[in-house]
């Protein structure tokens, strides 16, 4: 898929139309260009945040136009994205190969001109879900194709071994693992044979065994089953066999060697014994809303809705009015991490702090749905953002931060230190940047105004630059503009 003519029209916008200076150039609506706190790259947009380039978290660089095309090129061009209105549409290229896919339902992929041309492990696929399957290896009996529901073969696509169909559901066939199951038609009749062998006339009655594996046994499902296995199956050599026994919903037993899990009224009543590998005892009644937990590596407390406690392989995890209240907490190496939600994504904090060096500055994310976000990493890096209707559902997702999370950022605030801070309002078509460190201060309105002040002197512009104004510390005044070029004034000798 060729890109290139949209991507170069994007790419002369950011860095034609204007010269990119150290200091902000802001001639809103038009493009502004700015290097935002901390970074040493520009970032530059025009018309409020729709066409932009700038700077990428993930390394390299992000261009486009909101919220219809975005494309993310990395630092080493490597791996390159483009989005139509994401999540609709993305292409994805990589060192040798490709993908793009269409509302997740027409998807494709390949390999590059850069693929070596006698790599037999680089395969295409082309799906059209749910009507058209298909996986392209060079040889026809390895390949996929499949129109469904008329006919169909696949070998390896779609996570099957080898399928094949005809008129669906009235014949289909599956191979796996050295057995072969045939349904005539699915899933009511199915007969198995190989490895393992078997039939069932669903939902009546079924079995299939695996001699000295298991046997599985099931009458009128899902209400009664009888499932046997063997140690051989889970790697239990010398152990004693397993078993699972169904009379829903009135009993259910499920033991295995070191553990047993039996149901009441299935369910509601139950309790499970665990004595290896670690050792864990639970009682349910009610369940899911009382339940009580014991062991070597899980503590369970649950009067739900109300309540809810749970320690389980160091997670501890607590629940208050399901679902108003929940917070999780770990610890992973040197770092305890937090999450704290109120009714699910309305309010959030996500926190993290160093579990050995208690007096150090936490890190957290705070979201208020869909208000406002703010992000500080404990070093004095600061963002917050009004309004945030994304980052609460879409914390991980950098895809969705390019494309929409930018058109929402009516106001924006940017520290890199205590030092250095940028605020943006109205998709800067207000801002004021400050560095102590520098000793600069600056002040935009579009290209109404520009005040610049850096170590006693200052400098004012309108109507970007047409008129300007310098003044320094020795009083000294520089007009530029109209009929004069450049003309001086000493103020001290004016008055």
């Amino acid at each position: 898929m060729n890109l290139g003519k949209l991507t170069l029209f994007v790419s002369l916008l950011g860095f034609g139309l204007i010269q990119l200076k150290a200091e902000e150039v802001n001639a809103f609506p038009g493009p502004v260009s700015f290097k935002s706190p901390g970074q040493n790259e520009i970032t530059w947009n025009a018309f409020g945040p729709l066409l932009f380039n700038e700077p990428s978290a993930e390394k390299g660089r992000v261009i486009g136009f909101r919220p219809f095309f975005v494309q993310h090129v990395d630092g080493k061009g490597a791996h390159e994205e483009t989005t139509l209105l994401y999540p609709i549409f993305y292409y994805r290229t990589y060192t040798d190969s490709y993908e793009w896919s269409l509302f997740k339902l027409i998807n494709k992929t390949g390999h590059t001109e850069n693929a070596p041309k006698d790599y037999l492990g680089f395969s295409s696929t082309f799906d059209l879900w749910p009507v058209y399957f298909s996986e392209s290896t060079g040889d026809p009996a390895t390949s996929s194709c499949a129109l469904f529901p008329i006919y169909g073969k696949l070998n390896g696509h779609l996570g099957l071994e080898c399928a094949q169909f005809v008129l669906f559901p009235l014949y289909f066939n599956l191979k796996s693992e050295g057995s072969e199951t045939t349904y005539l038609p699915w899933p009511f009749l199915r007969y198995t044979r190989g490895v393992e062998h078997g039939f069932s006339f669903w939902p009546l009655y079924g079995s299939i065994e695996k001699p000295g594996v298991y046997t599985h046994t099931f009458a009128l499902w899902p209400f009664i089953y009888v499932n046997h296995h063997t140690p051989d199956e889970r790697s239990l050599k010398g152990t004693k066999d397993s078993s699972e026994i169904g009379l829903l919903p009135f009993y259910s037993a499920d033991k295995k060697p070191g553990y047993v899990n039996i149901n009441y009224v299935w369910p509601l009543f139950g309790y499970s014994d665990r004595t290896s590998p670690v050792r864990y005892h639970e009682t349910r009644y009610l369940w899911p809303f009382l339940v009580q937990g014991r062991g070597d590596e899980a503590y369970v407390n649950r009067f739900g809705p109300v309540y809810t406690h749970s320690i389980i392989k160091g997670l501890d995890k607590t629940w208050i009015l399901w679902p108003l209240y929940r917070k999780e907490k770990w610890v992973d190496g040197d770092r305890v991490q937090e999450k704290t939600r109120i009714l699910f994504f309305l309010a959030s904090i996500d926190e993290q702090s160093s579990a050995s060096q208690l007096d150090k500055e936490h890190a957290f994310k705070t979201t208020l749905w869909p208000l406002m976000s703010t992000w500080n990493n404990g070093a004095g890096r600061v963002q917050t953002q009004v309004f945030s209707p994304f980052e609460g559902l879409f914390a991980d997702n950098p895809q969705m931060r390019h494309t929409w999370t930018p058109l929402f950022s009516v106001i924006r605030f940017d520290k890199a230190s205590p030092s250095e801070s940028r605020l943006s309002l109205f998709w800067n078509a207000l801002t004021f940047a400050e560095n102590s460190y520098a000793k600069t201060t600056e002040f935009n309105i579009g290209p109404l105004l520009h005040v610049k002040l850096v170590n006693g002197l200052k400098k004012v512009a309108i109507l970007s630059g047409l008129f300007s104004v310098t003044y320094d510390s020795l009083n000294h005044f520089t007009l530029k503009g109209l009929d004069f070029s450049e003309s001086k004034f000493n103020v001290n000798a004016v008055n």
